[in-house]
């Protein structure tokens, strides 16, 4: 399993489940496990969350100036899901 988190850190949010055909081993644990993952890949997020998150991100960080004007961000929206795009 170590050897799998260390090939695969570009998807480090990924669960990694052991499980064994033989035994039967963490089975049980993958079919949730497969669930909870479906709904994030289906994740939808209201606009006003966005909006806020974004705010609080240029709160925290200026946007950068393009001719001598700082860039302003009006809003943000959610626009598709599977996998989730902003």
């Amino acid at each position: 399993m170590m050897e799998v988190g260390r090939v695969l850190t570009f998807v480090g949010f990924a669960p990694i489940l052991n499980v064994s055909a033989l035994t039967g081993y963490g089975i049980k644990r993958m079919f949730p496990t497969i669930g909870s993952v479906f709904r994030q890949y289906s994740a939808t997020f209201p606009t006003s969350v966005l909006n806020r998150l974004l705010e609080d991100a240029v709160d925290q960080h200026s946007p950068p100036i393009y001719k001598n004007k700082r860039l302003k961000f009006y809003y943000t929206s959610q626009i598709g899901t599977r996998p989730p795009n902003l």
